[in-house]
């Protein structure tokens, strides 16, 4: 079992159901035709829930692309107002879209109302990434994250108490169907039986 393909997959289960829960694009490519089949770059629409943190002005994105500000914190700022890839305004849902070069590996953190040109307002300690797909032009929509959290993490590298139950349930499924976990089970079952049924001894008695 590889644990980190269970969380991946359990993250886009509750970002897909939140999108749809929201009536808002799931993540993926969008159901718009093709402008161009060898198109270097993709439209992406990042896009950020506000609903656990106040936002005194923006939230921000800042990523190692000129796109997404050069690395430059609070200087590209997402928008909650239905435009330019918001997909409806006023539901905490901020959004921006970004042309980046198909197949690049983006590096990019969230962050809070902050100067520009300061770290400041960071969402988590941790970085997030992903590889930009080719998809012909058509507009690919991102998970619908969380400022100042990641699910089922507690950073980059270490689920938390969710994460761990999801991989603790799925461990206890794979046994459950494994027979020599079943006779394990049996022969400690069996042992356990006997040694309370053996006779004691009443020392002192």
């Amino acid at each position: 079992m590889h644990s980190d393909r269970l969380i991946r997959a359990e993250q886009s289960r509750i970002e897909n159901e939140l999108a749809t829960r929201l009536g808002l694009h799931a993540a993926g490519p969008s159901d718009r035709p093709a402008r161009s089949p060898s198109s270097p770059v993709t439209r992406v629409v990042f896009r950020v829930s506000s609903v656990a943190t106040a936002v005194a002005d923006a939230l921000y994105v800042v990523g190692d692309q000129p796109a997404l500000g050069d690395l430059t914190p609070n200087r590209v700022a997402l928008r909650d107002d239905g435009r330019e890839g918001d997909e409806r305004a006023g539901d905490g849902i901020w959004s921006y879209a970004a042309s980046l070069p198909a197949g690049t590996t983006v590096h990019y953190v969230y962050t809070d109302s902050g100067r520009e040109g300061v770290w400041e307002g960071l969402d988590v300690p941790a970085i997030r990434r992903f590889v930009v797909p080719s998809e012909g032009g058509e507009t690919v929509y991102r998970p619908i994250e969380s400022f100042g959290a990641v699910s089922l993490q507690s950073d980059s590298w270490h689920t938390d108490a969710a994460g761990l139950g999801e991989i603790a349930r799925a461990v206890l499924g794979m046994l459950e169907d494994e027979p020599a976990f079943e006779r394990f089970v049996a022969s400690a079952g069996n042992s356990s039986a006997t040694a309370s049924s053996a006779p004691h001894s009443n020392v002192g008695g």
